[in-house]
């Protein structure tokens, strides 16, 4: 292959398949704090001067384990979504229902690795605030995407006009 013909696959690695790694990674990695390092303020209690200062001035819902799981997968859906939908070949039921099963087995996964932490555990809650954030991941995506179609029939129809 020449370069011209591995640019593109480059690209693709680097645009979308790195940032879904990297979030993946970034779960991964806060999933295996111990429930001594995570503590009772959530993982947000694990960052830089997270016990003191800023956390403590922040509203107990934006500490909340909810908050933060839906959060989390909602990132993840539409880093999968935005991945899926770079393939023109998929049909859009296909991001969408694909971008779904990955966040929701990426989820399951994910409690499962809790459950060998050392303070952590896993719930079946959690796999649900993980597939709410999914939902929300991918409304916001589509949302987004057909916003911006809908924004680029406008200009065009005002410049024809």
């Amino acid at each position: 292959m020449t370069l011209a013909e591995t640019a593109p696959q480059i690209k693709r690695l680097l645009l979308y398949w790195l940032p879904v790694a990297v979030w993946m990674g970034l779960i991964f990695l806060l999933s295996g704090l111990s429930g001594e390092t995570v503590g009772q303020d959530g993982w947000l209690a694990a960052l830089p001067a997270g016990q003191d200062g800023w956390l403590a001035a922040l509203p107990a819902a934006l500490k909340s384990d909810i908050l933060a799981h839906t959060v989390e997968f909602a990132v993840l859906a539409a880093l999968l979504y935005r991945l899926l939908a770079s393939y023109p070949s998929l049909a859009w039921w296909h991001v969408l229902g694909g971008a779904l099963v990955l966040t929701v087995g990426y989820g399951i996964s994910d409690e499962f690795h809790q459950s060998f932490v050392p303070g952590r555990d896993s719930s079946f809650k959690d796999v649900a605030v993980d597939t709410l954030g999914a939902l929300v991941g991918l409304a916001a995506a589509e949302g987004s995407v057909r916003l911006r179609a809908m924004l680029e029939n406008c200009s065009l129809a005002i410049r024809n006009s």
